[in-house]
């Protein structure tokens, strides 16, 4: 079975198009589902074009992914009677910037998981390099999020309650959050300009990195890097807010990152 390189760019135009194509082919009552060969090879092709294969790994739409309301939220006017009508006090941002076409490199394929109870649909996911993707709850748990995603690395259950009753987090929080999952977390302050290096080692040494980053658009927001490409300018990060494994520019980054990242570690007393 082929599979997918995750690294492949992907023209999201043509990826929708042909999705739209294909549903709407499959979907009418009269046209029948692919049977002789020359379909077979004509679906095959269409997979792969779309990015989705045997084992269910699918390409997730941006333009819907977005994280659902939650009582914990801030509300500028709270309808009572049907919540999608409330109004949020924060707009709906994107972390993709809509000025730098240059950003994002490339999207994930990603296999959908059961969603713990409350969650909504699509909303856990894990990558075809097996690292677990968590779509954070309500529009300021990113810190939860990020906690649970380096959690469930270890095996061990996240606070899944805290990613639907969390209206802004702290470092603080998170390291309650992996101490509550039997881990142990570690703090480390990079105090210099050439990060890049410093933060491969750390990822080499203990695994992924949570990072605050002051975004453009969204301000204070967390993420996971995973690693560090600095020949090709591009980092393999972990996005909450609307639930994506990405390839970004790494220097873009880098410049929006803060001096404090957070690592999980298993305890030294269960070694």
């Amino acid at each position: 079975m082929n599979k997918i390189d995750p690294s492949y760019p992907v023209d999201f135009s043509r990826f929708l198009i042909s999705l739209r194509k294909y549903e709407v082919a499959t979907s009418q009552k009269h046209i029948e589902p692919p049977c002789d060969e020359v379909q077979k090879e004509t679906r095959s092709i269409l997979l792969k074009t779309l990015c989705l294969d045997e084992d269910s790994y699918i390409m997730p739409d941006l333009s819907k992914r977005y994280p659902p309301m939650s009582l914990a939220d801030s509300y500028r006017d709270f309808n009572f009677k049907d919540k999608s009508k409330s109004v949020l006090a924060h707009k709906r941002g994107s972390f993709i910037p809509k000025n730098d076409p240059h950003f994002l490199v490339s999207v994930e394929p990603m296999k959908f998981l059961q969603e713990p109870e409350n969650f909504s649909k699509q909303s856990v996911a894990v990558t075809q390099d097996k690292r677990h993707v968590v779509q954070q709850q309500a529009q300021r748990s990113c810190g939860a999020a990020v906690a649970a995603m380096v959690i469930l690395a270890h095996g061990k259950t996240p606070d899944w309650q805290s990613l639907y009753m969390t209206n802004l987090s702290s470092d603080k929080d998170i390291l309650q959050w992996i101490k509550k999952a039997g881990l142990e977390p570690l703090s480390t302050i990079i105090l210099c300009n050439d990060k890049a290096p410093i933060l491969q080692s750390l990822i080499d040494e203990a695994g992924p990195l949570m990072v605050t980053i002051a975004h453009p658009e969204m301000g204070g927001h967390k993420i996971i890097l995973d690693r560090v490409f600095q020949d090709s300018d591009e980092a393999a990060i972990r996005e909450p807010y609307h639930g994506l494994a990405l390839r970004v520019r790494l220097s873009t980054i880098l410049s929006w990152m803060q001096d404090s990242v957070i690592q999980a570690v298993s305890n030294r007393a269960e070694a």
